[in-house]
């Protein structure tokens, strides 16, 4: 009798023992579900280092397959419409301007074109033997960023003024709301997620962020260089001329 009791009271201690852990759960899940609700939900950026494409050097093949004597003058990588898609801008071994848009998911070749070369061109294409790969790249960018939570939306590398050049497009994983006042109401867009984006240039042979002044293009420079000289000789002949009076 003593043993039934016995098991009888073992019975409805774990039985409340389970309603009692049922309860903590229930509590415990409503808790979490409350603090997820609460919690602001992050944009979905794409990222460039997790997407699922093809890579920069398969995307180059498509051109030099084809113009085994062409040079590349720049990559860019960016998101369109949802979807990734390479441009490559190149001179084929005709001597012409090629610009290729490639699709990054699937590699194919959507759109081509050509035009007559610039003189420009020719003076500024990429070196890759020194170049970066883009994951070390990527770093370098992300550590001189001044956000958090680095998302890499987009990349181009290029050459300028016999530079190689990295151009990111990196976007702040942390949501800024434009309005504090939150609402219940689903259809009420006062409650807006926000993002920062920043381009930074980095050298693509040191990592180093580009100095300004290297962006500069050479015809800027010239020009900037004639305008001097100008000022130049309209101060001197200025002189003469006060010398002469």
């Amino acid at each position: 009798m003593n043993i039934k009791n016995k098991i009888s009271n073992k019975a409805i201690v774990f039985t409340v023992c389970l309603l009692i852990g049922g309860s903590l759960m229930g509590c415990s899940s409503n808790n979490t579900e409350e603090k997820e609700a609460n919690t602001p939900k992050l944009e979905n950026f794409m990222d460039v280092r997790t997407a699922k494409i093809i890579s920069m050097q398969s995307a180059m093949l498509k051109f030099t397959t084809e113009n085994k004597a062409g040079s590349i003058c720049s990559v860019k990588l960016e998101p369109v419409n949802g979807k990734y898609v390479y441009t490559i801008d190149a001179i084929s071994k005709k001597k012409k301007n090629v610009i290729l848009t490639i699709d990054a998911s699937t590699g194919k070749i959507t759109n081509t074109e050509e035009a007559a070369l610039d003189i420009s061109k020719k003076r500024n294409l990429i070196d890759f033997v020194p170049v970066l790969d883009l994951d070390k790249a990527a770093k370098f960018a992300i550590s001189k960023s001044k956000n958090e939570n680095v998302q890499v939306v987009s990349y181009k590398l290029y050459s300028k003024n016999g530079l190689n050049l990295y151009e990111f497009e990196l976007a702040d994983g942390t949501v800024k709301f434009e309005n504090d006042t939150k609402t219940e109401n689903k259809n009420d867009n006062s409650e807006k997620q926000t993002k920062s984006f920043e381009k930074i240039t980095i050298d693509a042979e040191t990592g180093k962020v580009a100095d300004p002044s290297t962006l500069q293009s050479s015809s800027d420079t010239s020009i900037n260089s004639n305008t001097t000289q100008d000022s130049g000789s309209t101060s001197t002949s200025s002189g003469t001329s006060s010398q002469a009076e």
